[in-house]
């Protein structure tokens, strides 16, 4: 007999489809390259494992029937610019049939594979996963007089404008300033994606919560604790006449403070 509770998983290329039945919950890994068509290998016959539109949207409709709820997790170095579009707009589709979206940056969402995450309800990312954008690429073989170099160049100004309409919807920040982002090719951390309003809020207690919540433990007490740890902290270890206090063991830290042990 099958548990109920237990996620049934269905692996398509390299993206596994976690379902719970409890939670009405469908987990979507983007852990590979995007791409409009897997690869094939003509030596051993076997397929890429890229993520392609045709699979994603195939397992999104088929999960958004009995979920409620979506959450993407995004490991990939991007890839195919029309390919991750394609997905993201079914992505925003989801919302308006009243299926909630939420990503997780688990390492890096670079390039096409940021316009997945921006597609999604909420985003959120460690403080040591990154994201990354840059300008439009082309792949160009062959030999092409100077009309048909300018014309690709269009091409790709053209598209870049579009990237960054979908930048500045989500971020609010100005096209002048998502242009020089990319133009750059900005790399952002957990933090600095979030302050930059490319992700919502960090997975994980930043170290300043950390900090904050050591900090109202041992305000106005006196402890022997590492020097990194009180130059973090910025704690005064002194008494109530002013003069420094030093504990050995814990014995005498109750003895002083029982009710701070206590609590």
């Amino acid at each position: 007999m099958k548990n109920k509770n237990r996620p049934n998983k269905q692996m398509v290329g390299n993206m596994f489809f976690n379902v719970s039945t409890k939670e009405e919950t469908t987990e979507i890994y983007v852990y590979s390259y995007i791409s409009t068509e897997r690869s094939y290998d003509w030596w051993t016959g076997e397929e890429g494992t890229e993520v392609t539109p045709d699979d994603f949207i195939q397992q999104l409709k088929a999960a958004t029937v009995n979920s409620k709820e979506i959450v993407v997790r995004i490991n990939s170095n991007g890839g195919a610019m029309f390919a991750a579009q394609a997905i993201a707009t079914h992505l925003k589709e989801c919302k308006a049939n009243g299926v909630n979206t939420i990503c997780k940056i688990d390492g890096i969402c670079a390039s096409a594979a940021v316009l997945l995450a921006l597609a999604c309800d909420k985003i959120m990312i460690p403080s040591s996963a990154y994201m990354m954008i840059h300008n439009p690429l082309n792949i160009m073989f062959g030999m092409y007089n100077a009309d048909e170099l300018r014309k690709t160049a269009e091409t790709l100004d053209s598209l870049k404008q579009g990237v960054i309409n979908a930048y500045v919807e989500r971020t609010g920040l100005s096209e002048k300033e998502c242009s020089k982002m990319m133009d750059a090719e900005t790399w952002m951390n957990g933090k600095d994606a979030v302050d930059k309003g490319f992700a919502d809020e960090l997975m994980f207690e930043s170290d300043d919560t950390v900090i904050n919540s050591i900090r109202s433990v041992f305000v106005n007490s006196a402890t022997k604790i590492p020097d990194a740890l009180v130059n973090a902290l910025s704690i005064n270890i002194n008494d109530e006449k002013g003069e420094n206090m030093e504990f050995t063991n814990s014995t005498e830290l109750k003895a002083a403070f029982p009710e701070l042990i206590n609590e």
